[in-house]
């Protein structure tokens, strides 16, 4: 009953009957004293009902009394001050950092019920300042204040800043790079995909902009086994030298063998595997990790747009990204690593013909991934930026994860250019 009344009032405060709205508000709180949860529209905010409705009334008696005399009501919404960014207007601002602070302060001739950036509630102190730190991303971003006082009068104010594109390199500390990309949608016994080339053209495009020396593509029907393991096993062998970086994307169909055959291996699946003979056509993790012993590189990162479980010999995992001060310090012996687009079980969430994880690595490679913004993508900032970004979208279906296959240490990337 005393809900009932309650939304009879707010409906009384839609048609300007402030005097009936003030006569429900109190029955509604002499109804039920104790209520702890009032219903707006179809949320649910738990609070002390009997303040939140005083303090309703208070403010409906103010109008009400205005409305009576005959004084000026307040019908303007706040006032909006920009403190920081210096901004106005049409005019764009650029930044290089993943976020910018906005601050700044309300005015209005009544108290002040709310403020939003962006859609994001930001906390209003009682002199009416307010700020709240807004991630922003590479290109424009309109940042949009909206605020509001106790009598629903709103007002809004935008401005448009720049996030530059940062540019992206080798390290110098490596003698070269080299780079195979594989992308297979048309298979010969397996479904048929409608991404992973487009996926591997992309990688390719990217990886020749950051200065990848040599880059090997593989598509489709020239994705076999046998091809695969001649660039790996053969050319990378006898072309890497010991303090060069190593990159193998892999974009097609992955399989994880079923758990109960008391075996935990993964595969990639070439072009021409045979579902009838599976073992003998795909590509196991076990064999890359020894094919990776051959290859004399300083490092060696395998990124997987499949999903497939990879065991690792000790990993990254909830690393925390650290400054980085001397390359040797922080990688003194050789390392492998493994970064899958999903777990098993899971399954890859497209759009457009391009896939939510490959999507991702091209924004993580242009150096959205350095998250302590110390000019170096390490490969725990990588792993991390990829399953915070590809989890959060796709509401936990997908989850990249990265596997450690040998070495310790941190493995260096790109360095950020300025």
């Amino acid at each position: 009953m005393a809900l009932k009344t309650y939304e009879k009032g707010l409906k009384a405060i839609k048609n300007n009957d402030y005097e009936t709205a003030i006569v429900l508000f109190k029955k509604a709180v002499s109804l039920e004293p104790d209520d702890k949860k009032v219903r707006i529209g179809m949320m649910y905010y738990d609070y002390a009902p009997n303040e939140k409705l005083r303090y309703c009334i208070r403010v409906l008696e103010k109008r009400s009394e205005g409305l009576v005399l005959g004084s000026t009501v307040d019908t303007e919404g706040p006032e909006i001050n920009l403190i920081t960014p210096v901004a106005q207007k049409d005019i764009r601002l650029s930044f290089r950092h993943k976020d910018i602070l906005v601050k700044g302060t309300l005015k209005d001739a009544s108290n002040i019920s709310w403020v939003k950036i962006n859609q994001m509630s930001a906390p209003v102190e009682e002199n009416g300042n307010f700020q709240k730190r807004i991630p922003i991303v590479a290109g424009l971003n309109e940042i949009v204040i909206e605020a509001a006082d106790v009598f629903g009068n709103q007002t809004r104010y935008s401005f448009t800043v720049e996030k530059k594109k940062t540019r992206t390199k080798i390290p110098d500390f490596y003698n070269t790079s080299f780079a195979i990309v594989i992308g297979i949608d048309d298979y010969e016994n397996w479904p048929v995909l409608n991404y992973a080339v487009n996926n591997a053209l992309a990688v390719k495009q990217k990886l020749e902009e950051i200065g990848f020396r040599e880059i090997v593509t593989l598509l489709d029907r020239e994705a076999v086994k046998d091809r695969i393991l001649d660039e790996l096993h053969y050319n990378l062998t006898g072309k890497a030298g010991v303090n060069d970086l190593v990159l193998v994307y892999f974009s097609g169909h992955g399989q994880n063998e079923d758990a109960s055959t008391g075996r935990k291996n993964s595969y990639l699946v070439p072009a021409d595997s045979s579902s009838a003979d599976l073992l003998r056509s795909v590509i196991s993790i076990e064999q890359l990790k020894d094919i990776s012993d051959g290859i004399p590189a300083k490092h060696i990162l395998y990124i997987i747009d499949s999903c497939m479980v990879v065991s690792e010999a000790g990993g990254l995992k909830n690393a925390s990204p650290q400054v980085v001060d001397r390359f040797e310090a922080m990688a003194p012996e050789k390392i492998v690593h493994a970064i899958t687009a999903c777990n098993a079980g899971e399954h890859i969430q497209t759009a457009d013909n391009t896939d939510l994880f490959t999507r991702y690595l091209l924004r993580a490679l242009e150096g959205e991934s350095d998250i302590n913004n110390d000019g170096f993508i390490l490969c725990s900032e990588l792993e991390e930026y990829l399953h915070t970004h590809v989890s959060k979208d796709t509401r936990q279906k997908q989850n990249p994860h990265g596997s450690r296959l040998e070495g310790r240490g941190e493995l260096f990337l790109l360095e950020s250019i300025d």
